[in-house]
């Protein structure tokens, strides 16, 4: 048995076999694309991201999401601030020649190596500045991929709800045409015939109209998804979720301190940003000391030379500025972002109530509902009773439309309810944990 993996190479094989039995070369090439073209497809993307189910979209979602790329290259780059704020000044080297313009008189020389000594723990301060911004580059991560698993997630429904959709749409108008048909085919009609024909004739174009907005929207879902995975949409067709039957539960009280969602998670980090500004508005209080050995040389035109070394140091002296304007802005920012993130907590706790009762209302309506299939036993006998004529077609017509709208607001109410469930899922920090 040739495996899937082998196939490739054993068909080339028997491409040229028949192409040296057959001597021809129109006759190759043609057998060259016949064979190519059946070739099996393959259960990867254009990006190596394997997909056997509606999960592995997901993951593909998080990693080849084009947001998710750009802020992971962001990372790579802040990661450098480290090295860069690291880095020490360099030595400066200082010099001075003098010589006097009367003849006979002295040539001298001043040769000074200096070194910056950073003082009030500056070199520390930037470091732990550039750590903190490392920091925020791998939040603006996490946040990427919370956006772009909620966006998918909600695609993926929405584009299983729309194939439903879609399903009942082309139901109705197969039974209007077959209805119209019929009466199309009676010698002659009764006026109420007439009018039932006419009314059958203008909802069909109703559910045509329908059928096309649903298209669009389906192609536009797939397009958006197709940029945010890198996987072909017919293979996203594939791996759709089913209607969702399983809701997990929530605690109702939870203590904003313990979110970990990634808006805290910026807004803590802001508030530890503000605290490295302000020892850095600190630290540059404190002069730099340069200080280094130093040579003087004094030679005469009787060739005597005298040598002399030291130490030259340089300090500006903080007499007129003690860097007052630059704290008191970083104290000014660390209440700012203190502020920031209390308010954050009472948002994310605030939403976080909200959220939950909107999954709990929403949970509580499917599960009271009586489900489509059980809908679409009752449309169908009403059906029948028609084609037997016990009622009219103005009910025909009502119960197309009744169900359709039926099957409509379930799903939007299934969309409501997972929207809520995986926006709690992001405020509490769980969101690589959850399945679809």
């Amino acid at each position: 048995m040739v495996s899937v993996f082998q196939v490739p190479n054993f068909i080339g094989k028997v491409v040229m076999l028949l192409s040296q039995f057959l001597r021809l070369s129109g006759q190759w090439i043609v057998l060259a694309a016949f064979f190519t073209c059946f070739q099996p497809p393959t259960t990867f993307s254009e990006e190596g991201c394997p997909v056997s189910s509606t999960q592995d979209i997901l993951q593909c979602a998080l990693g080849q999401h084009p947001e998710v790329i750009n802020a992971q290259a962001e990372k790579v780059r802040d990661e450098k601030l480290v090295d860069i704020a690291k880095q020490r000044p360099n030595p400066e080297l200082e010099g001075r020649i003098l010589k006097e313009r009367n003849p006979g008189h002295n040539l001298s020389t001043e040769t000074s190596l200096l070194h910056t000594l950073e003082l009030g723990g500056k070199r520390k301060a930037r470091t732990d500045q550039a750590k903190v911004l490392f920091e925020k580059s791998s939040i603006e991560v996490k946040r990427h991929q919370e956006e772009a698993a909620l966006q998918t997630v909600l695609a993926l429904y929405r584009l299983r709800q729309i194939k439903s959709e879609l399903g009942r749409a082309k139901e109705t108008i197969s039974t209007f045409d077959k209805i119209i048909s019929a009466l199309k085919a009676h010698p002659r009609l009764t006026p109420e015939q007439e009018v039932s024909q006419s009314s059958f004739g203008l909802v069909r174009e109703d559910y045509k109209l329908k059928k096309i907005t649903l298209t669009q929207e389906q192609a536009e879902l797939i397009a958006w998804l197709e940029v945010a995975t890198g996987i072909p949409g017919q293979t996203i067709l594939r791996h759709l979720p089913p209607a969702k039957t399983k809701w997990p539960e929530f605690s109702g009280a939870t203590e904003p301190n313990k979110f970990s969602n990634t808006n805290l998670d910026l807004a803590r980090s802001e508030k530890n940003l503000a605290e490295k500004n302000a020892s850095i508005a600190k630290s540059k209080v404190w002069p730099d000391l340069k200080i280094g050995p130093s040579f003087d040389t004094e030679s005469s035109d009787n060739g005597d030379t005298r040598w002399s070394g030291g130490i030259h140091f340089s300090v500006p002296l903080p007499i007129l500025s003690l860097n007052g304007g630059e704290k008191a802005f970083a104290k000014a920012d660390q209440i700012r972002a203190q502020t920031h993130l209390e308010l954050a907590l009472r948002k994310t706790e605030a939403e976080r109530a909200l959220l939950l009762k909107r999954y709990q209302a929403v949970l509580q309506a499917l599960r009271s509902g009586q489900s489509v299939s059980h809908l679409a036993i009752l449309h169908q006998n009403l059906e029948n009773y028609f084609e037997k004529g016990l009622v009219p077609s103005a009910l025909v017509i009502e119960a197309h439309n009744q169900l359709y709208d039926i099957v409509q607001m379930r799903n939007e109410q299934e969309l409501t309810g997972v929207d809520a469930l995986w926006r709690l899922v992001i405020i509490d920090g769980k969101i690589f944990d959850t399945k679809i």
